[in-house]
């Protein structure tokens, strides 16, 4: 093998809430009035990946 790389990665490491997304409709009650759309932030995630070259 010429070289191997190994990367660990941490995502969220205190698992703060937080949300990345939020889109607001503004609509007449008629074609069923006004809403919010959120997406809640991710939970504390570990991964790591490993590449080879021969």
């Amino acid at each position: 093998m010429k070289k191997v790389t190994i990367d660990l990665y941490v995502d969220n490491v205190f698992n703060a809430n937080y949300i990345p997304y939020e889109y607001q409709q503004l609509r007449s009650a008629k074609y069923g009035g006004n809403f919010i759309t959120a997406q809640a932030g991710a939970p504390t995630f570990v991964g790591a990946s490993m590449a080879a070259k021969f």
